[in-house]
């Protein structure tokens, strides 16, 4: 298990550097010029990564400068296919060993703060794991939205749909996605390392399996993880799309059993506080009002466990509300994933699953920037330079 905790810190610590590396040599100035110019002279507003690739095929980039914007923004594509790339890296070499190897059902417990590394952070697996796949869906969509109306979806409708701060929010979603994995890595290792075959301890199971418990049936072997066959670029990007939202609505439709988990689990304490109570008062008639203290006490407790046990029995109905909605998208998205990779051909075997021992610090060449990252404003910046 130490083997794999070091292996997976020293991936996340060169994903950190290289997105550090990316956010400070990136030339924010010029594509903000860029984009400003080209809405001036063209009359476009260019605020998809879509809408970039259309307006460099169309070709109709005019004026003096037109050679040097095409130029630019072929360029501005191949560095976000890297960041993409990157992002991809990281699910390979981070998210699924993870969610494989140290995933806790701990829904619900509170475990204490002191020591964690990210004071602000969830304190448990469960609530960790569930930040991680919001932020890393927002880091997905940052990276291939095709339209304004999912870059919405992250942002909401006031939010800039410039460009510029869509380059910002991909370093930052990336960044917090990657402290979220070490306080993940932090939390296991501190309290589930060595008692892991405790009867006290919570079960540790994969969390593709997690995601999946109450689902119908015919739901319960689907993969994100499993390869996209070859084939058109726009569709297997379509293809990645719908697997994102697949997991996003795995997760929630497996929030009820959590929550039925939790609901169980408060109704057991009110109970028992409920006789003690009573144990206590009787006591208090026996022995005087040297017992008062501890009654009241105990009646607090009871009080803060009713006011817990009526949240969550809310929260569990909602969830029951909403569940045969979420079945239904589940059923959609997954029928237009099916039909999305039959159109790209037949799929490749699903890949092995290394075992923990075997995750190793990526080659050179998985960080590399220099072959993209190079490229940055010392070719650009003169070119924009305002006259």
């Amino acid at each position: 298990m130490d083997r794999l905790y070091e292996s997976l810190r020293e991936e996340l610590r060169l994903f950190e550097d290289q997105v550090h590396k990316c956010r400070v040599n990136f030339d924010l100035p010029t594509l903000q010029r860029v984009l400003g110019l080209l809405s001036e002279v063209h009359k476009t507003q260019l605020d998809s990564w879509k809408h970039i690739e259309n307006f460099v095929k169309d070709g109709n980039i005019s004026g003096d400068q037109g050679g040097q914007f095409r130029d630019y923004l072929s360029w501005l594509l191949s560095y976000v296919d890297y960041l993409r790339s990157m992002k991809n890296s990281f699910d390979d070499h981070v998210v699924f060993p993870l969610c494989d190897n140290l995933y806790v059902n701990d829904e619900g417990d509170a475990l204490p703060a002191k020591g964690l590394q990210f004071p602000l952070a969830p304190t448990n697996i469960a609530a960790t794991a569930r930040q991680l796949f919001h932020h890393r869906r927002t880091w997905a969509l940052l990276l291939s939205a095709r339209n304004h109306e999912q870059t919405q979806q992250i942002h909401g409708p006031s939010h800039s749909t410039l460009l510029m701060h869509c380059i910002q929010d991909i370093f930052e979603e990336s960044l917090v996605t990657a402290k979220l994995a070490n306080q993940w890595i932090f939390i296991h290792e501190t309290y589930y390392k060595d008692n892991m075959h405790t009867s006290q301890q919570a079960p540790q199971v994969c969390l593709s399996s997690e995601f999946q418990n109450g689902l119908p049936k015919e739901h319960k072997n689907w993969s994100e993880s499993r390869d996209i066959p070859e084939g058109d670029p726009e569709i297997q990007s379509q293809v990645k799309d719908m697997r994102e939202y697949m997991m996003f609505l795995l997760w929630r439709a497996g929030r009820a059993e959590a929550l039925e988990l939790q609901v169980k689990d408060v109704n057991q304490k009110v109970q028992v506080l409920q006789g003690n109570v009573n144990d206590m008062q009787q006591l208090l008639q026996e022995e005087g009002p040297e017992s008062r203290e501890k009654v009241e006490k105990l009646k607090r407790q009871l009080d803060l466990e009713r006011f817990h046990q009526q949240i969550l029995n809310s929260d569990w109905q909602l969830e029951l509300e909403a569940r045969p909605s979420l079945i239904r998208q589940i059923d959609t998205v997954r029928e237009r994933c099916d039909q999305l990779e039959a159109a790209l051909g037949p799929r490749k075997e699903k890949r092995e699953t290394s075992p923990p021992d075997s995750l190793g610090a990526p080659s050179d060449t998985d960080w590399d920037s220099s072959s993209v990252f190079s490229q940055t404003s010392t070719r650009t910046s003169d070119v924009f330079t305002p006259q």
